[in-house]
C-alpha cells in the first residue's frame, strides 16, 4: 500500500474512533496526521510541464559492445522538490551497471541527466517512452507522466580483419584491381614469355632465355590485375542453425560474410549479397562505402527461419547472379547440399566456401555436461560426424571448389589464407573480359 494511502486510511480511523468514544486523546492523536498530510498537499507538485531530450554516444555500435544512453529532463514549469526519472529500456537490452533510475530535486529552468551503458547483440533496438514520477519530501501527492524521447540503437555483427582473399573467379571486369585474371598484361605477377614485339618496355626482356636463342629476343610477361564480381551466400536456412543459450554458430557465418564484404568492398570489387532461408533477401551488386552500409543493414536483420522451398539450397535463385562470378557461400556443409555446388559449376561460377564447424562447436558447447559416462558417448559421436563431414569435404573439393573448414574459436583471417596458400588454383581458363 502507498504512504498517502495508508496515512490517510489510519487518520480517518483515528478519527472515526474518536468522534464514537468522544475521547480527547483519540482525536489528539490525528493532529499530526492532519497536518502531515496538509503540508504534503501544500508543497505537493503542480501540472508537470517538462522537456525530456534522449541523445545516444553512438547509434551504430559492433555486438556485445556497451552504448551510452542518455536522457536529459528539463523542467519548464514550477519547482520540483523531487522527481523520479526511469527509462523504459527495449527487451533484448542488457544493462551493464545499474538500473536506468535517477532521483533529484527538479528546480524550475533547471535540467538533469540520466545516463546509463547497455550491451545487446546484433540487430536493432527502439527506445521510447520515458517514465517521469514527482512528489513533494513528505511523498503524499504524486504525479506521473510517460514522455516519448524515441531513439534506434542498432548493433552490427562483429567485422574481422582480413587480409586480401586470394580468389580466382572465370570472368573478371574491364577495371584495374586487386585479382589476377588469367590474362597477359601490366601485373606483379609472372604470367609467362613470348617474342619480343616493337613497343614492348625494354626491362621486360629475359636476357637469359635471349642468350640461348640468337635468332629472338624474349620479352616477360605479368598476369593483369582487375575486379570482379562477387556474390556471398549465407545460409539462413534453420536446418543449419545451432544455439546454446545465447551462443549460436549462425551468428558466426554472419560475422564470416560481414568481414568478407568488408574486404572485398575495400578492395574495389562488385560485391551482392544473399541471405538465403525461408524468405530470401537479395542485395543487388554494388561498389564503395554506401553499398557496405547496405549489405551490413541487411546482416544486421538476419535471422534463420524455419521451412519453405527454400530449405534446399537447390533453389538459389541463379539466374540473378552476375554471369561467371565468384560465389562465396557461408555455410556449414549439410547432407544434401553438395548437388548445388554441381550446379553451380556448371553454370560457369568459381566457388569458395566458408564453413563454420558446426561439430566442433557442438562439442565445445555440450562438454559443458558433467554426467558420468556423456563425454565418452560424445567422443565417439563426435569421431562418426567428423569422419563424415571430411568425406563430404573431400567430395566437394574434387569438383575444384576450395573449402574453409572454420573452427569459429579460430581466426577466421589465419584459416581462409591457410586453406587457400594450399590449393593450387587450375592454370588453363577460358576468361572472357568484360
Amino acid at each position: 500500500m502507498q504512504r498517502p494511502i495508508l496515512i490517510e486510511s489510519v487518520f480517518y480511523i483515528l478519527l472515526l474512533l474518536g468522534l464514537l468514544t468522544r475521547h480527547g486523546d483519540v482525536l489528539a492523536l490525528t493532529l499530526p496526521l492532519a497536518i502531515y498530510l496538509c503540508v504534503g498537499i501544500y508543497y505537493s507538485p503542480k501540472k508537470l510541464r517538462l522537456k525530456v531530450t534522449r541523445l545516444l554516444e553512438t547509434k551504430l555500435v559492433a555486438s556485445e559492445k556497451s552504448a551510452i544512453v542518455k536522457i536529459i529532463v528539463t523542467n519548464l514549469g514550477d519547482d520540483l522538490e523531487e522527481a523520479l526519472v526511469e527509462d523504459i529500456c527495449p527487451n533484448g537490452l542488457d544493462l551493464v551497471e545499474k538500473e536506468p533510475k535517477l532521483l533529484s530535486p527538479l528546480p524550475a529552468g533547471s535540467e538533469i541527466v540520466l545516463e546509463y551503458p547497455v550491451k545487446g547483440y546484433r540487430g536493432s533496438f527502439n527506445f521510447d517512452n520515458v517514465q517521469i514520477t514527482a512528489n513533494d519530501h513528505l511523498g503524499v501527492v504524486q504525479q506521473s507522466m510517460l514522455y516519448s524521447a524515441p531513439e534506434e540503437l542498432v548493433f552490427h555483427p562483429e567485422i574481422q580483419q582480413l587480409k586480401r582473399v586470394n580468389i580466382r573467379p572465370a570472368q573478371t571486369r574491364g577495371y584495374a584491381g586487386p585479382i589476377l585474371s588469367r590474362q597477359a598484361g601490366s601485373g606483379l605477377d609472372f604470367f609467362g614469355v613470348r617474342e619480343y614485339q616493337s613497343g614492348d618496355p625494354r626491362n621486360r626482356i629475359n636476357w637469359k632465355l635471349s642468350e640461348r636463342h640468337s635468332q629472338n629476343i624474349y620479352t616477360n610477361d605479368f598476369e593483369r590485375e582487375r575486379l570482379a564480381n562477387i556474390v556471398l551466400i549465407l545460409d539462413a536456412r534453420m536446418s543449419s542453425e545451432i544455439r546454446f543459450g545465447k551462443e549460436s554458430l549462425f551468428e558466426y557465418s554472419v560475422i564470416a560474410t560481414a568481414s568478407l564484404a568488408d574486404v572485398f568492398l575495400t578492395d574495389g570489387n562488385r560485391v551482392g549479397l544473399l541471405v538465403h532461408g525461408f524468405d530470401p533477401k537479395w542485395t543487388f551488386p554494388g561498389y564503395g562505402r554506401p553499398h557496405k552500409k547496405r549489405i551490413e543493414k541487411a546482416l544486421i536483420h538476419a535471422k534463420t527461419e524455419e521451412g519453405g522451398l527454400f530449405e534446399n539450397m537447390d533453389h538459389l535463385p541463379i539466374r540473378r547472379f552476375p554471369a561467371r562470378s565468384q560465389i562465396v557461400m557461408v555455410n556449414p556443409l549439410l547432407n544434401n547440399d553438395a548437388s548445388i555446388f554441381k550446379r553451380l559449376k556448371k553454370y560457369g561460377f568459381s566457388i569458395l566456401v566458408i564453413s563454420p564447424d558446426p561439430i566442433d562447436f557442438e562439442k565445445k558447447m555440450v562438454n559443458s555436461s558433467n554426467k558420468p559416462g556423456v563425454s565418452e558417448d560424445i567422443h565417439l559421436a563426435t569421431r562418426i560426424a567428423n569422419l563424415e563431414r571430411k568425406l563430404r569435404i573431400r567430395e566437394i573439393s574434387k569438383m575444384g571448389i576450395p573449402i574453409v573448414n572454420w573452427r569459429v574459436d579460430a581466426s577466421l583471417d589465419s584459416e581462409i589464407h591457410s586453406t587457400m596458400g594450399r590449393f593450387l588454383f587450375p592454370s588453363h581458363y577460358t576468361r572472357l573480359e568484360s
